[in-house]
């Protein structure tokens, strides 16, 4: 007797289980704009937890997200030190290249912090401008 035909057919089954409680988006937005950040200085308590006196911020959690990719992108770890160095937020040179974002994303996201995060951003677009320009280029040593 012949071996039987093979076919490429898929089969599947779809068993549906019982109705998990509803969650909406706005829940889950909600709780995601709740974040916990670090302490500016990477403190943590005895067991890893976050400190007992949390830094908070409210803010939009898509701008959240999109200044976290902007500089996970945009930025080298190298510059990401420049700019947390900038902001006096510790040493940051045994930190992951993620740890830095938050830091710098939670530090910036404080209304308090304004003035100086306007400042940084000027004086690094002006630095950038150098950069680009063919005379001034050659003056301007690092960035």
């Amino acid at each position: 007797m012949p071996p039987p035909k093979k076919t490429n057919n898929i089969t599947y089954k779809l068993k549906e289980s019982p109705p998990a409680e509803e969650v909406s988006v706005d829940d889950i937005m909600r709780n995601f704009d709740n974040i916990i950040c670090e302490d500016i200085n990477g403190e943590h308590s005895q067991n890893g937890d976050f400190l007992s006196t949390p830094i908070t911020f409210s803010i939009d959690a898509d701008y959240y997200l999109a200044q976290v990719k902007e500089y996970e992108l945009n930025n080298t770890t190298k510059q990401l030190i420049m700019i947390n160095d900038y902001y006096q937020l510790g040493n940051a040179t045994k930190l992951k290249k993620t740890d830095i974002i938050e830091r710098i994303v939670c530090f910036e996201s404080d209304s308090e912090n304004a003035d100086i995060v306007g400042r940084r951003q000027t004086l690094w677009f002006y630095l950038h401008e150098l950069k680009n320009d063919p005379f001034t280029k050659k003056y301007v040593l690092s960035v």
